[in-house]
C-alpha cells in the first residue's frame, strides 16, 4: 500500500479541506458563490489562483477537498527528504516556457524573493543556464570495444534515421484527423523499423511512449430540463458521512482520476510491493479513480470512460527510481561524459536496455537542504517488465541496488565503491502512461460538460483541443478554461502551442522529419 493510503484517516479515506468548510452554503449571509474543489493536486491549486485573482472570489469561499492526508496529486511527497534513507521523487516535471498557462499563473504567485513571483525566478533560472549551452549527448548505444569490452558511446541525432516508408508514414498520420487515428495504436500505424529509428527512441523516451501507448464519495445531481447542476456533495469524514448541500451561485470543479494511483516505493535492498500488471477492478484504486468510475456509470455522457485509462496496466506501467550518491564520481563521470556544461543532464537514454532505461539530472541541489556533499539524479525505465542487459531479471523485481548496477554497467563505471555509498530508491507507476492509452471520442469528457450550470471537470482525462496530455501545462489549462467558463468571465487561456501554421514553421517541420 503506498503512502496515499498509509496517511488516509481511516480504510475509506476521508476528507480533508484546506479551508474553513461549512456543511452548506445555503445561509442567507454567505455573500457570493463558494467553490467546492474536489482534489488536491495541481488543478485544483491552480483553479484557486484563477478564481482568486481573476474571478476575485474571496479565499475562505475557496475549499478544496482530498482524499489523502498530504495535497499535492501527483506532486505530493510521502515522507520527509533525507540523503541517509534516499531521497524519494516519482517523476521530475518539465517546465517549458512554452506552458503559457502554468507560466500565467506563476506571474500571479510570488517566490521566496521578495518582490519577484515564481514565474519571473524560474526565467531568470533558466536564463542564467542558457547561456552555459546544452548537454551533448542524448542518446547512448553499446558498443565494443578493442579488448572485446562494452562500452557506452553518444549517438549522433543530427538525423532522424527515418526511411522513406517511414517520411511517408509520419506524413499520413500528421495529416490524418483525430477521427481516422481513433482507437488505433501507434505500432499499427507504422512498419517495424520505425521503431528502431533515432527519431523513435528520442521521442517516445522523451514523452514515455509506449508504442501501444475528505474522500468525496458522490455528488446530488439536479436535472433542470436538459441542465443540471450539482446540489450537494457526498463526504466522508471524522469517521462519519456529511453532506455538503451547494447554495445556488455555488460551483465545483472536479479533477478526474489519478496518474500516480496504486504507486509504490521499494527500497535499495528490496524491489517496489509484488504487483501483477493485470485488468485492475475499480476497487483496487484510489478515490480518484473510484468516484470518477461511479460518476460515469450513472451518466456516461457527461463524465466519459475512466475504464479505458485504469484497465490497462500492463500498457501504462513504467518504473521510476532516484538515486542518491555520497561518491561524486560517478556523478561527475557522467556529467563529463555527457559534455554538459551547466552541470545538469536534461535526458540522456539507452537505447540497447530491454528497459530502455533513461535518466536525467538536475541542477544540484534539486531537494531544499540538501548537503553540499550529496548528489541527486532520477531515472525511469520504460519497459519494466523486460530482463535487464546485465542484470538478468525483470526491472519490477529488482532492488534499487540492482538498478544501479545496470546503469553503472552501461555506462562502463566500476560497481565499488558507488554501490556503497549511493541509495537508490524505485517506484512503480501502474498507471503512470494512462493518458497515452488508446481511446475512443467521448472517453474523456468536456471541461464543462453538456448542460452543466455549476460543475466543470479539471485533469489529465478532459478533452482539451489541440493540447497534448502528461504535462502541467495540461492540468493548469484545464483549470483555467472550467474557471473562465463557468464565472462567465470575458477571458480565455492564451493559445496552445503549436498552432503556428507560417510556412516557415511548418517547413522547419518538415526538414527535420526528413533527415
Amino acid at each position: 500500500m503506498d503512502d496515499k493510503h498509509e496517511n488516509s484517516p481511516d480504510e475509506n479515506n476521508g476528507v480533508i479541506s484546506l479551508s474553513n468548510s461549512p456543511e452548506s452554503t445555503n445561509d442567507a449571509d454567505a455573500k457570493g458563490p463558494h467553490v467546492w474543489l474536489v482534489g488536491g493536486g495541481i488543478a485544483s491549486i491552480a483553479a484557486a489562483v484563477f478564481l482568486i485573482e481573476d474571478a476575485k472570489v474571496p479565499g475562505d469561499h475557496i475549499h478544496i477537498l482530498e482524499a489523502s492526508a498530504k495535497a499535492g496529486g501527483s506532486m505530493a511527497t510521502f515522507s520527509k527528504p533525507s540523503w541517509d534513507t534516499g531521497y524519494r521523487v516519482s517523476a521530475i516535471r518539465k517546465m517549458s516556457l512554452t506552458y503559457h498557462c502554468l507560466y500565467g499563473m506563476l506571474e500571479k504567485v510570488p517566490s521566496d524573493f521578495e518582490g519577484e513571483t515564481l514565474a519571473a525566478k524560474l526565467h531568470r533560472f533558466n536564463q542564467a543556464r542558457r547561456k552555459l549551452g546544452a548537454s551533448g549527448t542524448r542518446l547512448v548505444r553499446q558498443v565494443i570495444d578493442d579488448h572485446g569490452n562494452e562500452k557506452p558511446e553518444a549517438v549522433d541525432v543530427s538525423t532522424m534515421g527515418l526511411s522513406v516508408k517511414n517520411q511517408c508514414d509520419l506524413m499520413r498520420v500528421v495529416l490524418e484527423t483525430e477521427e481516422e487515428l481513433e482507437g488505433l495504436e501507434i505500432q499499427a500505424l507504422f512498419e517495424p523499423d520505425f521503431f528502431e529509428t533515432n527519431f523513435w527512441d528520442l521521442w517516445s523516451s522523451l514523452n514515455r511512449f509506449h508504442p501501444w501507448c475528505i474522500q468525496v464519495s458522490g455528488l446530488e445531481i439536479e436535472d433542470i430540463g436538459s441542465d443540471f447542476r450539482v446540489s450537494a456533495l457526498k463526504t466522508y469524514q471524522d469517521s462519519k458521512h456529511v453532506l455538503i448541500k451547494t447554495g445556488p451561485d455555488d460551483l465545483v470543479l472536479l479533477t478526474l482520476g489519478s496518474l500516480t494511483s496504486g504507486m509504490g516505493y521499494g527500497t535499495n535492498d528490496q524491489p517496489p510491493p509484488t504487483m501483477e500488471l493485470r485488468d485492475s477492478a475499480p476497487h483496487e484504486l484510489d478515490p480518484s479513480w473510484t468516484f470518477w468510475d461511479r460518476l460515469a456509470l450513472d451518466r456516461p455522457k457527461t463524465f466519459g470512460n475512466p475504464e479505458a485509462f485504469f484497465d490497462r496496466p500492463s500498457k501504462s506501467t513504467w518504473l521510476s527510481f532516484t538515486v542518491t550518491l555520497r561518491d561524486p564520481a560517478f556523478f561527475e563521470h557522467l556529467r563529463t561524459w555527457t559534455g554538459t556544461l551547466t552541470g545538469a543532464v536534461p535526458l540522456i537514454t539507452f537505447r540497447d536496455c530491454p528497459w530502455m532505461l533513461s535518466l536525467t539530472i538536475p541542477q544540484q541541489p534539486y531537494v531544499r537542504d540538501q548537503p553540499d556533499d550529496v548528489f541527486v539524479f532520477w531515472g525511469y525505465g520504460l519497459f519494466p517488465d523486460q530482463q535487464g542487459r546485465y542484470v538478468r531479471k525483470p526491472m519490477l523485481e529488482c532492488t534499487g541496488a540492482e538498478i544501479l548496477t545496470e546503469l553503472l554497467h552501461l555506462m562502463a563505471f566500476p560497481l565499488q565503491p558507488t554501490l556503497e555509498r549511493s541509495i537508490t530508491i524505485p517506484c512503480l507507476m501502474p498507471l503512470i502512461g494512462s493518458p497515452f492509452l488508446t481511446r475512443k471520442k467521448g472517453d474523456r469528457p468536456k471541461v464543462i460538460p453538456d448542460g452543466s450550470k455549476n460543475l466543470g471537470l479539471m485533469g489529465q482525462f478532459v478533452e482539451i483541443e489541440r493540447e497534448v496530455t502528461f504535462t502541467m501545462e495540461y492540468s493548469v489549462r484545464s483549470a483555467q478554461l472550467a474557471v473562465y467558463g463557468l464565472m462567465g468571465l470575458d477571458k480565455k487561456p492564451p493559445g496552445v502551442m503549436g498552432e503556428d501554421h507560417s510556412v516557415l514553421t511548418l517547413g522547419m517541420a518538415l526538414k527535420t522529419m526528413m533527415t
